[in-house]
């Protein structure tokens, strides 16, 4: 995923401090996540609470166990899913807030994930939620964590970062991205050759385009899959050992939701 996965969310996710959320991906399966502007909306140690489990402090009317947190026997364990943030430092330390990579693998094969989010999230959240961090810019620490997955041997490198664009394009998944614009471009146009392919997020758009980036000289696999959860990308990657990435392919997927009448 790449980031919004909590806040900014429906009653029936907000009144549990989105731990209902969390149990539903949990649920479902996902593995890695970027952090975006929205895990920010409540500050970083909420953000690392979500992540590490434990109840949400009691303070007035909230923080209830088995009201409004910890609700399954009284305890909150956590994100099963890592949250990335290779862009987000700690400010005292020098060191990043969460993990910067993750790495799947296949087998012989591997996949390496490099999540962040988009530099100037401190102006879309309240300055206290991201005191004491740093946010650097985007594309040296993609380039610098890529380069040293490839050197590690990793076979493909894919990108989760919560910034995006948007196309003039009238149906979803529609391949050719007629006027692709948005400032994820200027992102990618300064990366390198390392990277594989990216999924994006934050402006609700929908699409699926081989962006041809400027430094790299390649096509460069550019997705999103819009925004409430109403579709997915479906990401084919082929590998070999040998010779690493040796095809790649995308689709939108929308989700249907088929309400059945209860009698």
């Amino acid at each position: 995923a790449a980031g919004d996965d909590i806040s900014a969310s429906p009653f029936e996710s907000m009144i549990t401090h989105d731990e209902a959320t969390v149990d539903i991906l949990n649920a479902i399966g996902l593995e890695v996540s970027s952090v975006s502007n929205h895990e920010f909306d409540h500050g970083s140690t909420e953000l690392l609470r979500i992540q590490n489990g434990g109840c949400f402090p009691a303070s007035g009317t909230q923080g209830v166990v088995g009201s409004d947190t910890c609700l399954v026997n009284g305890v909150y364990p956590g994100a099963k899913f890592k949250y990335l943030a290779a862009n987000v430092n700690v400010t005292a330390t020098g060191k990043t807030l969460l993990p910067a990579t993750y790495i799947k693998r296949f087998g012989t094969v591997s996949v390496g994930f490099i999540g962040l989010t988009f530099q100037s999230t401190p102006t879309a959240v309240s300055a206290s939620g991201v005191a004491g961090l740093e946010f650097k810019e985007e594309s040296a620490v993609i380039n610098q964590y890529a380069a040293q997955f490839k050197a590690n041997g990793v076979n493909a490198v894919v990108v989760l970062i919560h910034q995006g664009g948007q196309t003039m394009a009238t149906t979803i998944n529609d391949k050719t991205c007629p006027g692709f614009s948005g400032d994820i471009t200027t992102i990618v146009d300064k990366l390198s050759a390392d990277v594989d392919v990216i999924v994006s997020g934050h402006t609700h758009q929908e699409y699926v385009c081989n962006y041809a980036a400027k430094t790299a000289k390649k096509n460069i696999l550019l997705t999103s899959t819009g925004y409430y959860g109403g579709a997915v990308s479906a990401i084919d990657l082929v590998l070999q050992p040998s010779k690493g990435m040796v095809s790649v392919s995308a689709n939108t997927v929308p989700v249907i939701q088929a309400d059945a009448a209860v009698n």
